[in-house]
């Protein structure tokens, strides 16, 4: 006989059946339901109570008991199946397609259809999974938000659930005074009591902001963007009214966008990525205002620089939310891999995400926004070195180095320093400091790439540069003596060797953490060039090559006072120029994270480490919960710190000083 098994499980409507593959062999198709969570409560009437009374009877202990030891706050699927006589499941099955195939109350008959076949069960089993927050959750969502990052919480729970989460992740401050945008689902007219819902909260906004501020305003429009005070929840149902319409969804995206807290519960997939797109377009929308043409584009083009959207989930049904996203992160949880193999990120715990964001993104435009410009820089530099010759030889095209010369500059000499600082340079010794300090991520002082700082260090300098490493050897080259080099070929290994080592010394300059690895890599790429001017022209002989531009020169220009003379006056005006800016920044306008390389230097000279030294009993206790140790201080050193000094007997010697 055909049987048909039943997976109920949450509080939700009665899905549709779907028909299966026969059972025991026979050709009749078997619907299927499709598989939902139920609480168990709502289980139990369906099953043959005669056979599962003790099971299911009230006074047994629940941790006795397999059906109600599932109600302990775990995630439960209760199996259960039923035999049926191939007459009724075939008269059953025909109302079943004709129902499905009903343009009139579709749902509603499939459902009076799924309770006939859902009742007289047999329990098969329960299974059960610990649904809980993952360690580290409301610390790393604390450090979030002290970072200055907007933190949303999206889920498919239902609004008591997704309340009390929020408030167990400090998302939530007060959730007695919570905004509770929920339209009931008996409303005649659901999406007339949301827009009525909608004004309410703005309203309310309003006047939290006059009471605040003490300014008051007609429309939220006029609040400030970067205030946000109140706190909001919306579920699902009331999205479906909002999403579809324009203007409750403009109200909606205006009211979130001043609350410091939002929690959507109930959301179906497509409603987590329609929230994350009405988002995204209403900050466009925000900064474009009513500029047109190439300024609407600007305006964009810098939000979009300024910050992104970030979408964090670890099921199936956080997909669409991940992709719609500037930047989707999957978690590799108990829900299989789909998050993870559908994002641009992978961790394995919600806490990860700290690190990521705080530590490995900070390190990643630090040293990605140098990379830029300093490959602009080196570039530009070596170019208009050969721009200013033009003018000395007529625009003729004569180049002042050999082709060879020109490729391995950038090949050989100037690629591995570069490359070992966007590896492993860093702003601070101790990456575990942009943890402890969430408040550096989003500093305006560290977004060194800017279209101003881009112009001045990356096209500015070298265009001054440039014309150091080239009119000093051009008006300084000696036009008498043993050794003259005043022909074209030795002023451009002049030329070409100050510049080395102005763009090197360069690199040198601007990295903060310096390895051994670095400083081997950074004066090698200068003193190899050297050794290649003398053994190169031998290389061409070798091979029967006659090169004017290498043969011979390189003799002569090492061997006269002149070169090394000139070498030296280019590299010093260069590196003053370039260190006297960098000493006025460290004095007059530092950093943050200088401040920090400062007292981490100091601290390392004492033997000790500054970070150790002045972390919080709190902070230690959050870092220590997003997975981070901080070693305490050694008990005499806490005691010597915190101590008061020991007072001193009558005529008793003062610790400091001599006996009298």
């Amino acid at each position: 006989e055909p049987g048909a098994s039943s997976c109920r499980g949450g509080a939700a409507s009665r899905p549709q059946l779907a028909a299966g593959p026969a059972a025991h062999g026979r050709g009749t198709g078997v619907p299927v339901p499709r598989p939902l969570l139920l609480a168990p409560q709502l289980v139990a009437p369906r099953l043959a109570w005669a056979r599962h009374r003790p099971l299911c009877a009230p006074e047994h202990s629940p941790l006795d008991r397999p059906l109600l030891a599932s109600l302990q706050g775990l995630r439960t699927l209760v199996l259960g199946t039923r035999i049926l006589e191939e007459q009724w499941h075939a008269a059953w099955d025909a109302r079943y397609q004709e129902a499905a195939s009903s343009f009139e109350d579709r749902d509603g008959k499939l459902d009076a259809l799924g309770d006939e076949v859902e009742r007289e069960l047999e329990l098969v089993g329960v299974t059960a999974i610990e649904d809980k927050l993952q360690d580290g959750v409301p610390a790393a969502i604390k450090t979030l938000l002290t970072a200055g990052i907007r933190v949303w919480m999206i889920t498919g729970d239902k609004m008591e659930t997704a309340v009390n989460i929020a408030v167990s992740c400090q998302l939530v401050k007060d959730p007695d005074s919570i905004m509770m945008l929920v339209v009931d689902e008996k409303q005649d007219d659901p999406a007339t009591e949301a827009d009525r819902l909608l004004d309410a909260c703005m309203k309310r906004t309003l006047e939290t902001y006059a009471r605040s501020s003490g300014e008051r305003v007609a429309t939220l429009d006029q609040v400030p963007h970067s205030w946000q005070a109140e706190e909001m929840a919306v579920d699902g149902h009331t999205l479906n009214y909002i999403l579809v319409d324009e203007a409750l969804s403009s109200k909606l995206a205006l009211l979130a966008a001043h609350c410091s807290g939002v929690v959507v519960s109930r959301s179906s997939p497509s409603q987590k990525a329609g929230v994350v797109r009405l988002m995204t377009a209403y900050e466009m929308e925000r900064v474009t205002g009513t500029r047109r043409g190439l300024r609407r584009w600007y305006a964009r083009y810098k939000r979009r620089l300024s910050g992104k959207m970030l979408s964090i989930g670890d099921g199936a049904n956080d997909v669409a939310m991940l992709q719609t996203a500037d930047v989707g992160v999957g978690i590799m949880g108990k829900e299989g891999r789909q998050a993870t193999n559908n994002s641009d990120y992978a961790i394995t715990q919600f806490r990860f995400l700290v690190p990521l964001l705080l530590v490995h993104g900070n390190l990643s435009y630090y040293r990605i926004a140098r990379l830029i410009k300093y490959s602009f820089y080196k570039n530009i530099t070596f170019a208009f070195v050969l721009f200013y010759y033009q003018f000395y030889n007529g625009f003729s095209g004569q180049a002042l180095v050999d082709s060879i010369t020109a490729a391995v500059f950038n090949v050989v000499f100037t690629s591995v320093p570069i490359l070992l600082f966007a590896v492993l340079d860093r702003p601070v010794a101790d990456l575990k400091t942009y943890i402890h300090y969430p408040r550096l991520y989003d500093k305006s002082e560290l977004h060194t790439l800017t279209t101003a700082s881009f112009w001045k260090t990356g096209v500015a300098q070298a265009v001054v540069h440039a014309a150091v490493c080239f009119f000093i050897p051009y008006y300084s080259i000696a036009t008498s003596g043993r050794h003259n080099i005043t022909d074209v070929y030795s002023l451009g290994k002049l030329a070409f060797v100050a510049l080395l080592g102005t763009v090197n010394l360069e690199v040198a300059l601007v990295a903060r953490y310096w390895t051994v690895l670095f400083a081997v890599f950074v004066a090698l790429s200068y003193f190899l060039v050297y050794p290649y001017m003398a053994i190169f022209p031998l290389i061409q002989l070798g091979l029967d090559i006659y090169d004017p531009a290498n043969v011979g020169v390189s003799e002569n220009v090492l061997a006269s006072p002149t070169f090394w003379f000139v070498i030296i006056i280019c590299n010093l005006t260069t590196f003053g120029l370039r260190f006297a800016e960098r000493t006025a920044d460290w004095s007059f306008k530092p950093q943050d994270t200088m401040i920090m390389a400062e007292h981490e230097e100091e601290a390392r000279k004492q033997g000790k480490k500054w970070l150790q030294q002045n972390v919080s009993a709190e902070s230690r206790l959050r870092l220590s919960s997003l997975g981070i140790e901080i070693p305490e201080e050694e008990e005499d050193t806490l005691r010597a710190r915190h101590s008061p000094p020991r007072p001193t007997a009558p005529g008793a010697a003062h610790p400091g000083l001599p006996p009298a």
